[in-house]
């Protein structure tokens, strides 16, 4: 009897996608399953995953942890690659993915993201961008955060350097309401858990803005990565300020 190999199956969740999913899902051709859950897409997303066989699920969005750990529930390889819809792996990284899964080893995997902002690839301001993004079933869940929640599991955590590559914007004005939605959200998961300093915030937006430019040479990505550290250091000030006045707003809102 032959050595039976380990499957892996793609999930990718998507809103309006129909652009860039067909890169994304092409990518990775060579997984055994793909699950999409869509959040009511109007721009023919379901088709397009549909006709690159994927199994698709139509579900209101709550937050990407929630609907991340919801398509785990369908997955029914052995192991699990997730990726955004516009996302895509490097044929490399392809390469290093069917690698992993053949070795079947009890390891979570984070992947180099290398991504372009406004026309440029952002090599210096983002470079410690690392997502994990590849795992056995079953190993973890996404933490219960609306936004920029990471995979909790009990499996010791390697790194692949071979690159998944990401499209941010290609203009400012197309990435700032989906800057201004990340802040409000990532303002009502830190309100939850009591925070919300505006010191805190001006501090905090200073590392941040000094780390990314000065210290991980954002400067060499000229404009890019001049706006990358800026938008950062000012979500981080939003941030805080946006949770303080959600905590005052409803302890105002209690009964005397």
């Amino acid at each position: 009897m032959g050595i039976e190999m380990a499957t892996v199956g793609l999930v990718v969740t998507t809103k309006n996608a129909a652009a860039t999913l067909p890169r994304c899902l092409s990518s990775a051709s060579f997984c055994d399953e793909i699950v999409v859950v869509d959040s009511g897409s109007d721009d023919g997303t379901v088709d397009v995953a549909r006709r690159f066989g994927a199994k698709v699920f139509v579900r209101d969005y709550r937050n990407a942890a929630e609907q991340k750990n919801w398509a785990l529930q369908h997955m029914r390889s052995d192991w699990v690659l997730v990726l955004d819809s516009d996302e895509w792996l490097s044929d490399e990284a392809a390469q290093a993915v069917r690698r992993v899964v053949a070795a079947n080893k009890a390891y979570a995997y984070r992947i180099r993201r290398v991504s372009r902002f406004l026309g440029r690839v952002v090599r210096y301001a983002w470079r410690h961008d690392y997502p994990l993004r590849l795992f056995p079933r079953g190993s973890g869940r996404w933490e219960s955060r609306r936004v920029h929640a990471d995979f909790l599991t009990h499996l010791p955590v390697r790194r692949l350097e071979t690159p998944l590559f990401h499209d941010v914007a290609e203009t400012l004005s197309a990435y700032l309401p989906r800057w201004l939605r990340h802040i409000e959200m990532a303002a009502e998961d830190l309100a939850e858990r009591g925070g919300g300093s505006v010191l805190k915030g001006v501090l905090s937006a200073w590392w941040r803005l000094l780390r990314q430019y000065v210290f991980q040479c954002g400067w060499l990505d000229g404009r890019a990565g001049f706006y990358v550290a800026l938008l950062s250091a000012g979500s981080v000030l939003l941030r805080h300020m946006l949770a303080r006045d959600i905590r005052a707003a409803g302890s105002s809102a209690l009964p005397d």
